[in-house]
């Protein structure tokens, strides 16, 4: 069974990925699978964010501090962001 993330949890970005910026958007192509993805500016951040291991506690702060939104509500969407970016292989438990 796949251990649960929360604000703990230590992930870092895969390297099974090609993309390119577009606008602030972000698209990404699997070199394993072929499939395609797209991030929005917010998802964009977080990959950035996670290029180096990174605690999920540190991405909310950093998003706090740039963007406008709850800390209940920010914790929130980037726990379930880090839980869609984790089960497509996108990023992985550090």
């Amino acid at each position: 069974m796949r251990k649960e993330l929360n604000l703990d949890s230590l992930i870092v970005k895969t390297e099974n990925f090609v993309s390119s910026e577009l606008d602030d958007s972000l698209v990404m192509m699997s070199l394993e699978t072929n499939s395609y993805y797209g991030l929005d500016e917010i998802g964009r951040r977080f990959l950035e964010l996670a290029e180096e291991a990174i605690k999920i506690s540190e991405i909310v702060k950093v998003m706090l501090e740039e963007y406008e939104v709850s800390p209940e509500k920010c914790e929130e969407d980037i726990i379930s962001l880090a839980e869609s970016l984790l089960k497509e292989g996108i990023i992985c438990l550090a």
